[in-house]
């Protein structure tokens, strides 16, 4: 089994055109194999991933196919579960560990790449994500007709998620975070909000104290990258297992996307999805 790579340079004075027809004309390549190499990650156009297959390319760009025979490694850890499943749609528990998406490394043991090896699934389409460490359910578009449904029900809030939490210290009640995002490059940190910069808004409720812990649920108005766990670490209540903000215990990050309401993204009906707290988080049953 043998790794291949190609390269080429689309000709000066031609008119732009899709990456999936100018990989056949310029490799040897048929076009059902470059898409499958697109789909797959291996695709570089000027040196940038890139997975769109209908990617308008123009004269001088740099083209760079690399696939291998070799079959994709397995996961290094357990699996997504399948909590919801239709011809267009798949709901799946992610695990803790496993990225949602594509890295700058490799396309394997992704969420994106487990779901795209599904039977029967031949497009997949992904509007929202978890962070690497946290776990819970995300909705993963599997037509392209549920693309723009999907697309619609994240960017108009439609869609409800919400979230477990173990934060360490103590909190009743229920309350509002409000803040501010600064964003320096890859370094995020939360503010007091004053009306300007990004917002993170979430509402939370305490469910249930474990020893020095406090179980919380929270609903997210805003989406940001990290939100929960910054504005959690900025209230002096980081959650437990945050090596990144501020709580280094051991056994993970006790964050999980619990349930998930949205109308669907093809019918338009109700969909409501839970899932009960991890089993490894020694909560006591109540």
């Amino acid at each position: 089994m043998a790794e291949h790579e190609q390269t080429a340079i689309v000709p000066a004075g031609s008119k732009p055109d899709r990456l999936d027809r100018w990989l056949p004309q310029l490799l040897d390549l048929s076009r059902t194999k470059a898409r499958k190499i697109i789909d797959a990650g291996g695709v570089y156009v000027n040196g940038a991933r890139c997975r769109t297959q209908s990617r308008q390319v123009g004269p001088g760009a740099r083209l760079r196919a690399v696939w291998s025979d070799r079959p994709p490694p397995p996961l290094d850890g357990p699996e997504p579960t399948i909590v919801f499943q239709d011809p267009d749609l798949v709901i799946v528990d992610k695990p803790p560990g496993m990225a949602c998406q594509a890295t700058r490394t490799s396309v394997h043991g992704t969420v994106e790449r487990w779901v795209a090896q599904l039977p029967g699934v031949d497009y997949v389409a992904l509007h929202h994500r978890l962070d690497r460490p946290a776990r819970g359910l995300l909705a993963v578009g599997t037509s392209k007709r549920a693309n723009v449904g999907l697309a619609r029900a994240f960017a108009e809030r439609l869609a409800v998620r919400r979230y477990r939490a173990l934060l360490a210290g103590a909190l009743d009640g229920s309350g509002l975070w409000e803040h501010g995002l600064i964003e320096e490059g890859r370094d995020r940190t939360a503010v007091p909000w004053t009306g300007e910069g990004t917002l993170m808004r979430a509402r939370w409720e305490a469910t249930q104290q474990v020893e020095r812990a406090t179980l919380v649920e929270v609903t997210l108005e805003t989406g940001r990258t990290h939100q929960i766990r910054l504005q959690s670490a900025y209230e002096g209540t980081p959650i437990v297992g945050d090596r990144r903000y501020g709580h280094a215990e051991p056994g993970g990050l006790r964050l999980q996307a619990f349930a998930l309401a949205m109308p669907h993204p093809v019918t338009g009906a109700p969909l409501d999805v839970s899932i009960p707290p991890p089993s490894d988080w020694g909560l006591p049953i109540t």
